[in-house]
């Protein structure tokens, strides 16, 4: 019973969710061919690879390693936070699923926190050039300067001691078991390369 209440739950929040986005969209200039579809569905389903990938790597840093179908079971559950109000849902829904799976709590946590954190930084980063637009510096001068400053600053988070760090900080807050080691880089390499995936 609680688990169908939760589904609906989550039915309802998408579907509000997409209509306040689709309100007001202009859909008799939308002429999108089956190139455009095709492209579209690709693109959506190389993003979820690289979750995928990222997921089952970081978790395997630390030990446990799913299986690909448990890791693309945990792929579509961050995506939850575009549409379920609270980002706690997407932290929670994943600590939930790695727990099912027998990973132990204090690693599913870190790793659900390292997976949000990626995700961002890569975005982050990623985003920059989108400051040297001449549309961007009309609102934000001195684009070339963030432009620097938010690609230095990501990419000096991602370097594994420093990231290792700012989770920890995290967890703390959180009341919750620190990480003890900072992971390997062939472990942790691919699921930043991944998160690069995603946005590119």
């Amino acid at each position: 019973a609680i688990k169908l209440v939760v589904v609906v739950a989550t039915v309802v929040c998408v579907a509000i969710a997409l209509a306040r986005n689709l309100r007001g969209f202009d859909w008799q200039n939308f002429h999108p061919t089956i190139l455009d579809v095709l492209g579209g569905a690709i693109c959506i389903a190389v993003v979820t690879v690289t979750q995928i990938i990222a997921y089952r790597l970081l978790l395997a840093a630390y030990g446990p390693t799913l299986t690909w179908p448990q890791a693309a079971t945990l792929s579509w559950v961050p995506g939850l936070a575009k549409y379920v109000p609270g980002k706690i849902v997407a932290i929670g829904g994943t600590v939930y699923l790695l727990r099912k799976y027998k990973v132990p709590a204090a690693i599913a946590l870190s790793v659900a926190l390292m997976g949000d954190a990626v995700a961002v930084l890569t975005g982050l980063i990623t985003g920059a050039p989108m400051l040297l637009t001449p549309e961007a510096q009309r609102q934000l001068p001195g684009g070339v300067i963030w432009c620097v400053l938010l690609v230095v600053g990501g990419l000096f988070c991602l370097y594994p001691p420093v990231f290792t760090r700012l989770v920890n900080v995290a967890l703390r807050r959180l009341k919750r078991p620190e990480l003890k080691a900072v992971p390997q880089l062939r472990y942790y390499l691919l699921p930043v390369l991944a998160g690069f995936g995603q946005w590119v």
